[in-house]
């Protein structure tokens, strides 16, 4: 049997006209639907995405309260705590009935020494390379500074961005 035939979608047979109806409807609309989006879709980003995102974004920020937070602030949820604590014990408890218990630690999840020994040293290769690049020559200059480029001054320095 070849896996790549195409085959229609059975009809739905839920014992109730009403509820087959309803779902071959639905899976009818949704077939059309992904065959006129692919015309459809830039037309829509295009004109409208971005209208339809700043209202839904107003309508949403209508409907919330000040709580008088600042940037970044957060505010505790009620029984925060114990949510919480209820979340770390159904993972602990799930990852210890999943198989082996060889690579967990105390709180459940699994150890990733050898992904952490390769980022530890990728980041220390990449410490390296950019220091021997971005490193001034230490040649002294007439005033007497080791790093003549780097004077703390006011004046606003370029970033890689600038260039």
């Amino acid at each position: 049997m070849n896996s790549n035939v195409s085959r229609p979608i059975p009809r739905a047979n839920t014992g109730s006209r009403f509820l087959n109806w309803v779902s071959n409807t639905t899976m009818f609309l949704l077939q059309m639907e992904r065959r006129i989006d692919p015309w459809l879709r830039p037309i829509f980003d295009a004109t409208l995405r971005d209208p339809v995102a700043r209202l839904v974004t107003a309508l949403m920020n209508k409907q919330r309260k000040d709580d008088g937070l600042k940037i970044a602030e957060e505010k505790l949820l009620p029984n925060e705590e114990e949510y919480l604590n209820s979340v770390i014990e159904t993972f602990s408890t799930q990852m210890q009935g999943s198989g082996s218990r060889a690579g967990l630690n105390a709180a459940g999840t699994p150890k990733l020494q050898a992904s952490s020994a390769a980022s530890l040293s990728f980041m220390t290769i990449c410490r390296r390379n950019f220091a021997k690049a971005s490193m001034p020559s230490r040649k002294r200059s007439v005033a007497g500074s080791a790093f003549p480029d780097r004077i703390l001054t006011s004046r606003r320095t370029s970033t890689m961005s600038d260039s």
